[in-house]
């Protein structure tokens, strides 16, 4: 069984990992990086969309902010959720800190994700 990797990475430690994009989630700017997603929500967004190998390398998956985001339809977004629950609650077994729940607001007093930071090496992806 795979996990997704945001489940205990959260948006601000990124993990060493295979990366994959999506290149229906394309950003609105060019200036943006497009998102990122793992390996285990590629192989459930690759039965829907386009989904490509950039390669290996320090990266956090964005496969929540792409759900709350309304980019896919509810069938992927379903089995994603689903995924993510999964993962959070193998996270939180292994005892792991975890991020906020998809479609969960913040507790009061906590700020959300970070901006990522382009990393070199990967073609500006990470």
């Amino acid at each position: 069984m795979s996990f997704c990797t945001s489940a205990i990475t959260g948006t601000d430690h990124p993990a060493h990992q295979p990366i994959y994009v999506c290149t229906a989630c394309v950003p609105p700017s060019p200036d943006e990086l497009p998102p990122c997603v793992c390996e285990a929500c590629a192989n459930i967004i690759g039965d829907h969309h386009d989904v490509d190998f950039v390669g290996v390398g320090p990266c956090t998956c964005d496969c929540p902010s792409l759900v709350e985001g309304g980019l896919f339809d509810d069938i992927v977004a379903g089995e994603l959720r689903d995924l993510f629950a999964r993962s959070m609650e193998e996270a939180e077994r292994l005892g792991r800190s975890c991020p906020r729940p998809l479609n969960r607001p913040p507790p009061a007093g906590v700020d959300g994700p970070s901006e990522r930071q382009p990393a070199g090496g990967l073609g500006g992806y990470a």
